[in-house]
C-alpha cells in the first residue's frame, strides 16, 4: 500500500501504527516532496494548499485536517479583538454563504475571503449576520421588510 499521511487521529494512522509494530509487515516512509519534483514544482503547489494539506501531501507528515472540529483553544485563537465587522477592501474577492432556516433555528449569512500567509491559505470571516425565528414556533421573516 502506498499513500500520503493524513490525520493523526484517523483510521489510517491507527493501521500504520499497528503495521509499524508488527513483525509481519514492512513499512517505510519518504518524507518531503516527491523525489522527482523540482523545487519549482514544489513551489508551484505551495500557494494552492492549506498549511495542513502542505504538511500531509507534500511533507508527508501526519497533521490534523483543516476541517477537523476545533478545540476551545483553537476558537479563542481565531476570535479577533475589536469590531466584529471588517470593512470591505478593494481588490478582495468575497464569498457569501447563506444557511436558510425558517423554523427552530437561526438563518445566517456569512461573508468571508481567503488570504495567503506564510503558513498557507487562511479564511477570514468578515461579517456574520443572523436572524432568529420569532418565539413560540414563529418563523424567520425572509420578506426583507
Amino acid at each position: 500500500m502506498i499513500g500520503t499521511a493524513g490525520s493523526p487521529t484517523a483510521l489510517g494512522a491507527e493501521v500504520r501504527a499497528e503495521a509499524e509494530g508488527a513483525p509481519y509487515w514492512h513499512t517505510s516512509r519518504s518524507p518531503g516532496p516527491s523525489p522527482w519534483w523540482t523545487d519549482e514544482d514544489t513551489e508551484a503547489v505551495r500557494t494552492s494548499l492549506t498549511a495542513s494539506e502542505w504538511r500531509r501531501l507534500i511533507l508527508c507528515e501526519w497533521a490534523e485536517c483543516d476541517d477537523a472540529l476545533p478545540t476551545p483553544e483553537d476558537v479563542d485563537t481565531c476570535i479577533r479583538q475589536g469590531s466584529t465587522v471588517l470593512e470591505p477592501r478593494s481588490g478582495v474577492e468575497y464569498i457569501a454563504a447563506l444557511d436558510v432556516r425558517t423554523r427552530r433555528d437561526l438563518t445566517a449569512l456569512v461573508v468571508g475571503h481567503a488570504e495567503r500567509c506564510e503558513a498557507g491559505r487562511v479564511v477570514v470571516i468578515d461579517r456574520v449576520l443572523y436572524w432568529r425565528p420569532e418565539a413560540n414556533g414563529g418563523r424567520v421573516d425572509l420578506s426583507g421588510g
